[in-house]
């Protein structure tokens, strides 16, 4: 009897997943984001913002066959001002890039979700137009350059979807402009599936066991990247590589105070060395911040929303050199949380704020906001324990 009901399932969930790819579904996904940053100096402040916005839309053409169109734009502007030698420089610098990829997806089933494999034309367009003024007394000079720019790519993707609910889930994709994937970026967010006669089942009510009272959580992140540059030195005709590489670490550990209310820290660490063949000097720069936060978690589903406060705080110090950099930042947080098993959860930012204040201890400060908020944010996978 037992092994009766449990094909029966098997058979019901194949039937639920091969739903979610029939004609006439579709999906539904996006972001939008604001940075802005200010610089306060004597003698060089900026101020600058950068909106984007980016929706990808798709509809099941056939069963398993899905058409669709990804839009995204981002702009920027930028002011600048400079006093040299009696005169007044103003420089803005305008941009906009708009960039269109139409597209086409073959989904397979796999397990509980959907393996995918893709193609498409990305159309990206750019301008930038950038205005100087000079001012010295009553005498103001203006110089305006522009530029228009047409790039063409193919887009090669692939990736994985696991369903949260029957409306909502999770995807997981590498995208390339050439074969093999050498170059591939991946990228992970939540995409909302429309459709036709689709309901949305209400979950049910559980005892999540990761978020009892006396718990403990921990998870972090360790990254290595390395640049470098060639320059060519028109003074000595040769040309220079300037390289450096960073390493960070960033642990972090948190206390179920009560049912639902997390409150933890991180300590988030930077080591970065260079070297520059031209001065024939190496150099180092490393930091250390603390960033303490509570987290609260609103309902018992397996599926379930969350709301996040954090400060920080950061120092960089530059060795050799007497100036060193304080960075104080707060921020607000708001996204979904899965309780996978009894030991995960899986969480995604929907919506975030935050601001930074960083002091040179010198004639230069520096302000940078930002506010985001869509569907595809970021993704992190925190181990909870006795």
């Amino acid at each position: 009897m037992k092994k009766q009901v449990f094909t029966m399932a098997l058979l019901l969930w194949g039937g639920l997943l091969h739903a979610q790819i029939e004609k006439g579904n579709g999906i539904l996904t996006g972001t939008v984001s604001i940075n802005s940053g200010q610089t306060e100096s004597t003698d060089e402040p900026v101020i600058g913002w950068r909106p984007a916005v980016n929706l990808t839309v798709g509809r099941f053409v056939a069963d398993n066959w899905l058409a669709g169109l990804s839009v995204g734009a981002t702009a920027g502007f930028i002011k600048q001002d400079q006093r040299l030698l009696g005169r007044s420089f103003t420089t803005r610098d305008n941009s906009l890039t708009v960039t269109t990829t139409p597209f086409v997806r073959r989904y397979w089933k796999f397990t509980t979700g959907y393996v995918f494999a893709g193609a498409g034309l990305s159309v990206a367009v750019g301008g930038v137009r950038q205005i100087s003024l000079e001012s010295s007394g009553t005498q103001v000079t203006s110089i305006e350059n522009r530029s228009r720019s047409v790039a063409f790519s193919p887009r090669l993707e692939a990736g994985l979807t696991y369903f949260f609910t029957n409306r909502l889930a999770l995807q997981l994709a590498a995208s390339t402009n050439s074969m093999p994937f050498n170059t591939a970026g991946l990228d992970a967010g939540l995409v909302y599936w429309t459709g036709p006669g689709r309901q949305t089942g209400r979950q049910r009510e559980r005892a999540n066991s990761q978020t009892d009272a006396g718990r403990w959580l921990v998870e972090g992140s360790f990254a290595v990247s390395n640049q470098s540059a060639d320059q060519y030195q028109t003074a000595i005709r040769q040309t220079a590589r300037f390289s450096s590489t960073t390493y960070s670490l960033s642990p972090s550990m948190g206390y179920f105070i009560g049912k639902n209310k997390l409150l933890g820290i991180s300590v988030p660490l930077t080591w970065i060395s260079f070297r520059s063949e031209l001065l024939n000097e190496t150099g180092h720069a490393w930091s250390v911040g603390v960033s303490p936060y509570y987290q609260q978690y609103w309902t018992s589903t397996r599926l379930t929303p969350y709301t996040r406060v954090n400060a920080s705080y950061a120092y960089l110090n530059l060795a050799d050199d007497t100036d060193a950099l304080n960075s104080y930042g707060a921020g607000v947080s708001a996204g979904l949380a899965y309780m996978a098993g009894q030991r995960f959860i899986v969480e995604t930012s929907l919506g975030s704020a935050s601001v930074n204040f960083a002091d040179t201890n010198g004639p230069n400060k520096v302000w940078n906001a930002s506010i985001t908020a869509g569907l595809t944010g970021n993704f992190a996978i925190r181990y909870v324990f006795k």
